[in-house]
């Protein structure tokens, strides 16, 4: 008696994870950055991944009602994981590929295999079909089953298996997934508004001594807040060395703009405002810039700022 399964069912996914990781690396991308990434529901991701390990490994009490049962539920979940994260490119390709696997599996109450499949791919000899014993919720395609061309219908000879459309699609979006987050996050993606914000500025969440919050000055119009000189001290519990650089270049600008200029009534009005505060329209931000490597690239709108300089 044949069993449809071994520790080869794994290799399709090491494939895809593989090609994504060299994929990632082409397009400049470090696998140190994966950490930096957010996923949302991350525990849906871990039952679901659970589930599929045990209706394709264990032998479960209940035999296959438990197997669709819990088969058909972890994919579910994985789904909702996928939609809830689709910040990351190729999560909405895995979301595709696992409901074109769970339609077959809910409408025959199992996914049906392809025999001719089975046999080109080298799991069974065409003698022992009808003593294989198929696991992980599936079962030899018949002729009552529906949509039997969305089951287990591509054979995979390297691999002694025979997978389903849908694990294809879920393989190319396992891939994608792998290669995203391997590039820098773009801030605001996967982050809160806050948190963006204070990835922006640099403020870690206990500096400056106080509760951990940013304070945003609110906007003239009434949109959102915006980030003022002040407002960037106390979330960075002072000036920082760049803000000292700078004010320092204005101040220079000031005085060798009021000597120039002394025999007409003083300085010009370009050297250091009397106020340090300024106001960055954060809508205007923009926030990442493709292909210039790690960290924040902000460019700011064209418009006259104070000290004259940007």
């Amino acid at each position: 008696m044949g069993r449809y399964l071994d520790v080869m069912a794994v290799l399709p996914a090491l494939v895809a994870v593989i090609v994504g990781l060299a994929a990632g690396i082409l397009r400049g991308g470090k696998p140190a950055n994966i950490a930096t990434w957010r996923l949302y529901w991350w525990p849906l991701l871990v039952i679901g991944l659970v589930g599929q390990l045990a209706v394709q490994f264990v032998s479960l009490p209940g035999g296959d009602t438990t197997d669709l049962v819990l088969g058909v539920g972890a994919e579910v979940l994985l789904v909702v994981f996928a939609l809830l994260n689709l910040h990351i490119n190729g999560m909405s390709i895995l979301a595709v590929g696992l409901l074109l696997n769970i339609v077959p599996t809910v409408l025959n109450s199992g996914t049906p295999v392809n025999r001719d499949a089975m046999i080109s791919a080298g799991v069974v000899d065409e003698a022992d079909l009808d003593t294989i014993v198929l696991t992980g919720n599936r079962h030899v395609a018949g002729d009552s089953d529906t949509l039997a061309v969305l089951g287990d219908v591509i054979p995979l000879p390297f691999a002694r298996q025979v997978i389903s459309i849908g694990d294809i699609v879920v393989l190319v979006g396992l891939g994608f997934i792998v290669s995203s987050l391997m590039r820098p996050r773009r801030p605001g993606r996967g982050i809160s508004y806050d948190d963006a914000i204070r990835e922006l500025t640099g403020s870690g969440g206990d500096a400056g001594g106080g509760d951990g919050e940013d304070e945003l000055t609110p906007s003239a119009g009434g949109g959102r807040p915006v980030m003022t000189g002040a407002d960037r001290a106390r979330a960075g519990g002072g000036e920082t060395a760049g803000q000292r650089r700078r004010d320092g270049e204005d101040e220079g600008n000031g005085k060798s703009n009021g000597k120039s200029n002394g025999g007409n009534g003083g300085g010009n009005g370009r050297g250091k405002p009397d106020t340090d505060e300024f106001e960055i329209d954060m809508d205007k931000l923009s926030l990442f810039a493709p292909g210039r490597g790690d960290g924040v690239v902000i460019d700011l709108p064209d418009r006259p700022v104070p000290g004259g300089t940007r």
